[in-house]
C-alpha cells in the first residue's frame, strides 16, 4: 500500500472545526461588508437627490424673498415719483424750499443739496423748479432714515439739468467756498435706461462716480403736470448692503457666502465673489454659467469646482439668485458613514482574529477531550496484546469510546478464558498420552 502522510484524528478535528468556523465568519463578514458598501452607495444617491430637491426649493423660496424685497424698493421709487409728480401738478400748494449746493460742513449728515448738470446752465434758470422740488425733503428724508443701512442716496435728476440729492456725501462733492457743483448725469446708464424704458427698474452693478464703491440704483420716471417726462428719481444702494438685506440667511454650516446674486451682465454680488463676473470663472464653466443667467430654475453640478449650483430668476429685476454648495458638504454624511464602515470592517477583522484564536483553543480542548480516551485505550490494547490479560481498560465515559473499552475488557476476559480452557484441554491430553 502506498504510504500516505499521516494526519492524526486530533489534527483532523481541529482542521474541520476551524474550517467550519472560519467559513462562517468569512461569509458573515463578506455579507456585512457588501451590505454596508451598498448602503453607502444608496445613501450617497439618496443624499444627492435630496440635496438637489432641497436646493431647488431653497433657491426658489429665497428668490421669491429677494423679489419681494426688491419690490419694496420699487414701491419706494413709485412713491417718490408720485410725490414729485404731485409737486409739478399742484405747485401752488407748496411753499418755496431753498436747496443749497453741498457744503463740507454737512459731512456725514443726511441733507438735501443741489447739483447742476452743466456750467452752461445757470442756477437762476432753475431756481423756481429747485424751490418747488425742495419740498421733496418731506418724503426723501423718512425713506432714507428708515433704510439708512441700505440706501446711501436718494436723488432726483430733471430734464432741465437740475439734480437734488439727499445723502451724507457732501464732503466728497462740495467745494470749499460752497460754489455750484456740476455733474452731468444725462449720459449715466441709470438715467438713459429709465428714460428709455419709462418704468421702474434696477441697474446692473457699477462703480460709483464718487468712489463710494460698487452699487446698484433703483430708478423711476417722473412726469410733470402735463404728463411729460420730467426726469428720473433714483435710490443708490451699495451692493454689500443689498446682499445683506436680500441674502439674510445661512445656507450651510452657518455660512452665507455660498449665496450670491448675479446681474444680467454676469457680475456677482456677494462677499465671496465681490467685484467679479461669473462668465470669467473657469470653475463654473460656460455651460453652467449660461444656465445660471437663464430664466429657468434648476441645479447643476460642476466637475471642475466639485460643487452644486442652484439658481432661480428674480422677477423684479433681470437678476438671478444662485447657491453654491461644495460636494463634500452634500456627501459629508456619506463620508462619516464610510468612516464608520471602515471601523466596522476593522472590528469584524478583530473579532474574526479573536474568534479564530478562540476556535483554535476550543478545538484543541475538544480534540484533546476526544483523543485522550483513545490514547489510553491504545495503551490498554498494547498491555493486553503483550499478554497481560488481567489488565482492565478504564472506562472514561458512557459513549462509543466507553463501549470500545468494554469490548476490549470483554475480549481480554474471553482470551483469558480461552487460554485457560486451552491449557486445561492440553493438560488432559498429555495425561491421556502418558497413561
Amino acid at each position: 500500500m502506498e504510504n500516505k502522510h499521516r494526519v492524526s484524528i486530533k489534527s483532523q478535528i481541529r482542521i474541520a472545526f476551524i474550517g467550519v468556523v472560519a467559513l462562517a465568519l468569512v461569509i458573515t463578514t463578506m455579507v456585512a461588508v457588501v451590505s454596508m458598501l451598498r448602503i453607502r452607495q444608496d445613501a450617497s444617491d439618496v443624499l444627492k437627490t435630496r440635496m438637489e430637491n432641497n436646493l431647488t426649493n431653497m433657491v426658489t423660496t429665497k428668490a421669491e424673498v429677494a423679489n419681494a424685497e426688491l419690490q419694496r424698493y420699487t414701491g419706494y421709487a413709485n412713491m417718490l415719483a408720485d410725490y414729485l409728480h404731485m409737486l409739478y401738478l399742484n405747485p401752488e400748494d407748496y411753499p418755496p424750499y431753498e436747496v443749497l449746493p453741498p457744503s463740507k460742513a454737512d459731512a456725514d449728515q443726511f441733507v438735501m443739496k443741489r447739483y447742476i448738470a452743466s456750467e452752461d446752465i445757470t442756477y437762476e434758470s432753475l431756481k423756481s423748479e429747485c424751490d418747488l422740488l425742495g419740498n421733496a425733503d418731506d418724503v426723501f428724508k423718512p425713506i432714507a432714515m428708515e433704510n439708512e443701512d441700505e440706501i446711501v442716496a436718494i436723488f432726483y435728476s430733471t430734464e432741465s439739468g437740475l439734480q437734488i440729492s439727499y445723502d451724507k456725501d457732501s464732503e466728497v462733492t462740495a467745494h470749499e467756498d460752497r460754489s455750484e457743483v456740476y455733474f452731468n448725469y444725462f449720459d449715466r446708464p441709470w438715467y438713459k435706461m429709465c428714460k428709455e424704458r419709462q418704468e421702474v427698474c434696477f441697474t446692473d452693478v457699477y462703480e460709483d462716480t464718487y468712489g463710494r464703491g460698487y452699487m446698484i440704483t433703483c430708478v423711476a420716471p417722473v412726469y410733470d403736470g402735463d404728463g411729460v417726462f420730467a426726469g428720473v428719481v433714483a435710490m443708490d444702494m451699495m451692493i454689500d448692503h443689498v446682499y445683506n438685506v436680500l441674502i439674510d440667511f445661512d445656507i450651510l454650516e452657518g455660512r452665507s457666502d455660498y449665496a450670491f446674486l448675479v446681474d444680467s451682465t454676469g457680475r456677482a454680488v456677494s462677499p465671496l465673489y465681490k467685484d467679479s463676473n461669473i462668465k470669467n470663472d473657469p470653475e463654473i464653466g460656460q455651460e453652467i454659467c449660461a444656465k445660471i443667467l437663464g430664466p429657468d430654475i434648476g441645479v447643476s453640478f460642476s466637475e471642475t469646482s466639485g460643487a452644486y449650483y442652484a439658481y432661480a430668476p428674480i422677477k423684479a429685476v433681470n437678476w438671478n439668485l444662485c447657491l453654491h454648495v461644495p460636494e463634500e458638504m452634500v456627501l459629508q454624511p456619506v463620508e462619516d458613514m464610510s468612516i464608520k464602515i471602515k471601523s466596522s470592517v476593522l472590528m469584524f477583522l478583530a473579532i474574526f482574529a479573536f474568534i479564530t484564536l478562540l476556535s483554535l483553543t476550543a478545538a484543541g480542548a475538544l480534540s484533546s477531550g476526544l483523543i485522550k480516551p483513545l490514547l489510553n485505550l491504545k495503551k490498554d490494547a498494547a498491555e493486553i496484546s503483550s499478554g497481560n490479560l488481567d489488565h482492565v481498560a478504564k472506562i472514561y465515559q458512557n459513549d462509543e469510546i466507553g463501549d470500545l473499552a468494554v469490548s476490549f475488557n470483554n475480549m481480554a476476559v474471553s482470551l483469558k478464558d480461552y487460554i485457560a480452557n486451552l491449557t486445561e484441554v492440553t493438560a488432559e491430553r498429555e495425561d491421556w498420552s502418558g497413561a
